[in-house]
């Protein structure tokens, strides 16, 4: 009988030793937390998990500092544990977080789809709603730009394809002119060998530059440098638009 009685206390002196050492892991994990350094406060998260692996709050903590690191894929693992958690201030947390993991990754309809989980076990939570609403318009956002991409590409074929035209047609242009330049010159050559002065050769060469000169490539250079400035103007309004953010919390600290 004694040693049934010594048997029992050990068990729970040593359950008690166990406990203490998991508490001063997770203490040490949560002040490195605190300072930011959040790889060292991984790996007593890690070694306290060692010890409890079933740990719920050891495992929010642990996917909270692979966040902070930017393991965005290891993190959704860890918070995607947790919530189905029977403390349902754990979970709606979790969720929370999951939402901000694949928001990070900018999948954004998951990141919905885990902000409206909060919102189930805690209608009154106002992050989750920003994010929510957030999440939403950066997924329309995305959709828009989408769709309207084919038709940017089916333009710029377009574009590309008349300026080839283009091209061609004024190559072709400047041929035939050409020929019949030489046909007129020889002509006035052979009819008016006496007839030609210096006011005649003058007019003449201008006469060829303005027949040499392309007015379909002069439209297309000037349609050019308008489309650039277009493309200027569109590049500082980006610059000059607000970034968005997601909002973000640190929960779950304590025990």
């Amino acid at each position: 009988m004694k040693i049934i009685y010594l048997l029992l206390a050990l068990f729970i002196f040593t359950e008690f030793l166990t406990a203490q050492t998991l508490r001063g892991k997770v203490a040490r994990g949560n002040k490195e937390f605190s300072n930011q350094k959040y790889q060292e406060s991984l790996g007593h998260y890690q070694q306290a998990a060692l010890d409890d692996p079933l740990n719920e709050v050891v495992l929010f903590d642990r996917a909270d500092a692979l966040y902070k690191l930017q393991k965005y894929d290891e993190a959704i693992e860890g918070f995607d544990k947790i919530t189905g958690s029977k403390d349902l201030k754990l979970a709606g947390q979790a969720w929370y977080n999951l939402g901000n993991s694949h928001f990070a990754k900018q999948d954004y309809q998951k990141s919905i789809e885990a902000y409206k989980k909060t919102l189930d076990i805690n209608p009154a939570d106002t992050d989750a709603k920003y994010n929510l609403e957030l999440a939403r318009a950066l997924l329309k956002e995305m959709s828009d730009k989408q769709q309207q991409q084919p038709q940017q590409n089916q333009n710029q074929n377009q574009q590309q394809g008349s300026g080839e035209n283009q091209e061609q047609q004024g190559k072709g242009q400047q041929q035939q002119s050409g020929e019949k330049q030489q046909e007129q010159q020889a002509q006035q050559g052979n009819e008016n060998k006496d007839k030609k002065d210096s006011g005649q050769d003058e007019q003449q060469a201008e006469n060829q530059q303005a027949e040499m000169k392309d007015p379909q490539q002069m439209d297309q250079e000037e349609a050019a440098k308008i489309l650039n400035a277009l493309k200027e103007d569109e590049q500082d309004a980006q610059k000059k638009k607000a970034p968005l953010r997601v909002q973000q919390r640190e929960i779950g600290k304590d025990w």
